[in-house]
């Protein structure tokens, strides 16, 4: 496994100066730990439905607790899929779709801004297009980022990463798209939904 920064073990074969130790040992990157296997580190998209799940069942987001019943892959058209469909009585059935957000570019401060997306994400403006057609179906629809870093008191998203995408958030918001960004606790044991973080 890939460690970075790294050093150059053969310092060590003869004797290592005093200078060079030093420079290695004061390093403020830490390069003798071993990021790999010390670090503390989100997996990612493999397990944001499973955290949604988790805070879906556990009626964690106020504006969702009223529904009583939720599927998983929900199939809405033919190609079309959903994280989830909730249900309740009297209520209208609920799609929600879920995104991992670990992008964080601002790192002046020790609290900054969560970003999405990384990269560009032709499948996430197809998934913010089809909610929009959802909601015009008869559904309401919720865009769910899940935030896997607990260093960020806000959201936003990345124009200059995917204008497209930032164009079809947009026009997925005005035609009532609800958009819920919570933040994660992330520890050794647990990775949940803890709270929820402003969209700027």
């Amino acid at each position: 496994m890939y460690s970075s920064p790294s050093y150059d073990p053969n310092l060590f074969l003869f004797g290592i100066s005093q200078d060079e130790w030093q420079l290695i040992r004061n390093n403020p990157l830490k390069p003798l730990i071993h990021k790999t296997i010390s670090g503390l580190y989100s997996p990612g998209s493999t397990i944001k439905p499973i955290v949604a799940l988790s805070a879906l069942e556990n009626k964690i987001i106020p504006g969702l607790k009223k529904y009583t019943s939720i599927q998983s892959e929900f199939k809405f058209h033919e190609g079309v899929r959903f994280d989830f469909l909730l249900k309740g009585a009297d209520l209208k059935p609920c799609i929600i779709e879920v995104k991992n957000v670990q992008l964080r570019r601002d790192l002046t401060s020790k609290v900054g801004v969560a970003e999405f997306p990384d990269s560009v994400t032709e499948r996430g403006s197809k998934h913010l297009k089809n909610l929009v057609s959802a909601i015009s179906d008869g559904y309401d629809c919720v865009m769910l980022y899940v935030v896997q870093r607990m260093d960020c008191q806000s959201f936003s998203i990345a124009n200059d990463v995917d204008p497209e995408y930032a164009k079809n958030f947009d026009f997925a918001k005005k035609n009532g798209v609800k958009i819920e960004v919570w933040s994660c606790d992330i520890s050794y044991k647990e990775i949940k939904l803890s709270h929820s973080i402003k969209l700027i």
